[in-house]
């Protein structure tokens, strides 16, 4: 039974024992004093102590019943939530995963994108750029030597002491313009294995420079992108971070 239809209840019963103790002092004074009337009276209130207990006794009961409901539901959001986050963390995988888009049978690419030189283990974001006749790669320490009769360079691919130097024949030089004014410097040439995407690429040539001022360290040229891949330059990224 509900606790205020209980309440309700004492309530009533209380206020028509009082309604019939009043009317009978009105009518006889002296019976107010006789022991029968007053051991209603001790009983009454004995009575509504005990009702009090149990009411109290039931409501605590009721507050521990909805506490571990409370308990048991909050078990169960958690639980959906953990769900929730797994299956965000598996989406942003699958995206940062996703199916390069083909344009014919070329590939679509951002204007930036990772490239990673696949003989050396080396990765870096790579500006994709269209206006430029070959690909870059800006590198540190840069020495040319000989080598039986053969000219090559040794450089490194990081800007610290401890990093691995690589060591490459030269394969031809470019001279590279800033400016349509300027005569250009003049830069070696080597070919070098890259991944882009899921795919690998084999003796792409690649012009070495200083790129240290620069925010990419890798540039691709025409020279790859030709019957390769077109470029997006609306998005950035669109074969993963990887």
């Amino acid at each position: 039974m509900p606790i205020m239809t209980q309440i309700r209840r004492v309530a009533l019963s209380f206020g028509l024992m009082t309604l019939a103790a009043c009317t009978t002092l009105e009518t006889n004074t002296d019976e107010l004093q006789s022991p029968s009337v007053q051991e209603q009276l001790d009983d009454l209130g004995e009575r509504l102590s005990s009702l009090s207990d149990g009411l109290d006794s039931q409501y605590q009961s009721i507050c521990k019943e909805q506490n571990a409901e409370l308990e048991s539901e909050l078990k169960k959001n958690e639980s959906r939530i953990s769900k929730l986050r797994k299956e965000n963390s598996s989406l942003e995988k699958s995206c940062a995963e996703k199916t390069p888009l083909l344009f014919g049978n070329q590939i679509v690419v951002g204007e930036i994108e990772n490239i990673t030189l696949v003989e050396e283990g080396f990765s870096s974001s790579a500006r994709i750029d269209t206006g430029a006749e070959t690909s870059s790669l800006g590198v540190y320490d840069l020495r040319a030597f000989e080598r039986d009769g053969k000219q090559w360079v040794r450089f490194k691919l990081e800007n610290k002491k401890s990093a691995a130097s690589f060591e490459y024949r030269v394969r031809g030089r470019a001279r590279i313009k800033q400016s349509a004014i300027s005569e250009g410097d003049e830069r070696y040439e080597i070919r070098l294995s890259i991944r882009l995407g899921d795919k690998t690429y084999a003796r792409q040539i690649f012009n070495l420079s200083d790129r240290s001022f620069l925010e990419h360290q890798i540039l691709i040229g025409r020279s790859f992108l030709t019957d390769v891949a077109v470029v997006d330059t609306a998005s950035r990224y669109r074969l993963g971070r990887k």
